[in-house]
């Protein structure tokens, strides 16, 4: 992946899909296959692998990989700039995670994430009112739960918040709450930085995600993006 040749990666997830010995090697040979052709800059290939992923996840009663599938469709898309497209992902989602069979608290993890996708999504649509009251109703229960991940999340979305407010001190504020090990999370400390003048700052983080070699989906999202301000 990281020299570049993504048909030999995918021929080689490809080959993991083939030989398989269980429906899991299955899920995860169809996501790696996803997160190259984001790498690549194809979307609709990877949405399309994405798309073929959850089918496959609903036939074998694997909800987590159906609704996981659905929103990080939905982050792709509305990361490049397909907001229309990327609701229906979100949407999708949120319907799945109502109508499979799941343990309450299983459940209550998944709505507070599509919660805070669809408030990542108003906030990109410019209805910050909406994404604020939204965000209030959410942060009470995360602050009850205290779970740390969904705390690290729901800080994230309220830097997101600030950023597109213009509010970029306050942005990093949140944003350094948030998971600092997902470049995802660096690279919006990376812009938010960037507009708070602090160019060479950025400039450090935007070279960490270019140079990072830790292959995942939320690096492919961001990687191109950062290779372009370099």
């Amino acid at each position: 992946v990281f020299k570049g040749d993504y048909n030999k990666a995918r021929s080689y997830y490809q080959q993991y899909y083939d030989n398989a010995f269980n429906i899991n090697q299955k899920f995860a040979a169809l996501w790696w296959k996803a997160v190259t052709y984001v790498y690549e800059n194809n979307i609709s290939e990877s949405i399309k692998i994405l798309d073929e992923r959850s089918k496959l996840a609903s036939e074998n009663n694997a909800p987590n990989y159906v609704i996981n599938g659905n929103a990080f469709a939905g982050l792709i898309l509305i990361e490049n700039g397909n907001l229309a497209e990327g609701e229906k992902y979100f949407n999708n989602a949120s319907d799945f995670t109502k109508s499979f069979d799941m343990d309450y608290a299983t459940q209550m993890i998944y709505e507070i994430y599509n919660d805070l996708d669809n408030c990542h999504l108003k906030i990109l649509k410019k209805d910050f009112d909406g994404a604020e009251k939204d965000l209030e109703v959410i942060k009470a229960q995360v602050e009850t739960r205290q779970v740390p991940n969904e705390i690290k999340y729901l800080n994230l979305i309220y830097g997101i918040l600030q950023y597109n407010k213009g509010n970029f001190g306050l942005a990093l504020d949140y944003i350094s709450k948030a998971d600092k090990e997902s470049p995802y999370t660096w690279y919006w400390e990376a812009i938010s930085q960037e507009r708070a003048g602090n160019t060479q700052e950025a400039k450090k983080i935007f070279e960490k995600i270019a140079s990072s070699n830790i292959n995942s989906m939320e690096l492919a999202i961001v990687r191109n993006k950062a290779l372009m301000k370099l």
